[in-house]
């Protein structure tokens, strides 16, 4: 009798664990979808008619425009390592000083490179202009912390990254170039239209379907010990 019950009260909370997480992943369906509907609008806009300026940087929310200014390459990072297409690489990131004040850091795009010692990095001097897209940097919780003492960077954490670059007047946006240069041909930059996938509905579909299945299994063995007890 005992054991039974240990076992239903095992079960209840596996069928928690699992409902919950099937309500989680329809949450990040919901908080995907309105990102893709942002960049849908956004991507509608021509980015040359949208300057930003610090101030106009200073909203968190997605926005497709275009940035002016210089970089300094003597404050760039590298975050990393990432994978793309199974080879090994890093996310260049350099700070640019606004024609108008203030500074952003831009992600120029993936560079291949086993160590931080192999990727060479483009460096066209004076003013340019970059278009893309401004938002606000994300990481998930198993993303390692970063080592500013050892200028080792996983994630962009903008106020932490500022602080040990000394960059003053940051904006809260991380700003990713789809500029397409000939200085900058040996980056990987962000996709024309760039679009998250968006796969947590099926995610969601899969935890419930756990669910379901347990409370199957379940009534499966609370029938069959009934049989049992019959004869």
């Amino acid at each position: 009798m005992i054991k039974n019950i240990i076992a239903l009260c095992l079960v209840f909370i596996g069928f928690i664990i699992l409902c919950f997480l099937g309500h989680w992943q329809l949450n990040r369906a919901a908080w995907k979808t309105d990102i893709i509907m942002q960049l849908e609008a956004e991507y509608a806009k021509d980015p040359m008619q949208h300057p930003f300026t610090f101030a106009a940087l200073q909203n968190k929310n997605i926005q497709h425009g275009h940035i002016r200014g210089k970089f300094d390459y003597k404050k760039q990072i590298l975050i990393g390592p990432k994978t793309y297409n199974s080879k090994i690489g890093y996310d260049l990131i350099i700070p640019m000083a606004l024609s108008k004040g203030g500074n952003v850091l831009v992600n120029m795009g993936w560079a291949q490179g086993d160590k931080r010692a192999d990727i060479q990095t483009p460096t066209p001097h004076g003013t340019i202009t970059l278009t893309g897209i401004a938002r606000a940097p994300d990481w998930n919780r198993f993303t390692p912390d970063n080592s500013a003492v050892n200028n080792s960077w996983t994630k962009l954490d903008i106020n932490q990254i500022a602080a040990a670059q000394n960059i003053q007047k940051i904006a809260p946006v991380i700003f990713y170039t789809k500029t397409t240069r000939s200085d900058f041909k040996n980056l990987k930059m962000l996709e024309d239209n760039w679009m998250p996938r968006n796969k947590h509905m099926q995610y969601a579909i899969f935890w419930f379907s756990m669910a379901g299945i347990l409370l199957i299994f379940v009534a499966f063995f609370i029938a069959k010990n009934r049989q049992k007890r019959t004869r």
